[in-house]
């Protein structure tokens, strides 16, 4: 249940910056699959989990599997390599929310 939860935070966690909060919790679990799909799923929310490159980088220092070690590097890669969406969009979206169509 933990790995399907991790799975879909990792999901939604570039839409709610509040998923990268409880991902960053299932860092610790005792399972190492929860620890790994955690790691995966940090990785994919890109510029959104940059909050959660000091844990990532625990992880990739002191986890007991060599996997998981690698995966959190390979996430801290991505998110150090990743930008956050251009603030441009929200005001396109809002406008043509306002514009009224004839």
């Amino acid at each position: 249940m933990r790995i399907v939860a991790a799975r879909a935070l990792g999901e939604i966690g570039a839409a709610a910056p509040s998923a990268v909060k409880a991902l960053i919790q299932g860092l610790d679990d005792y399972d190492v699959k929860v620890r790994s799909e955690t790691v995966k799923a940090l990785g994919s929310a890109d510029a959104v989990a940059k909050s959660a490159v000091p844990f990532l980088a625990k992880v990739r220092n002191t986890d007991e599997n060599p996997e998981v070690r690698h995966a959190a590097a390979e996430a801290i890669e991505t998110i150090s390599s990743s930008t956050t969406a251009s603030p441009f969009w929200p005001w396109v979206l809002a406008t043509l929310l306002t514009v009224s169509v004839i």
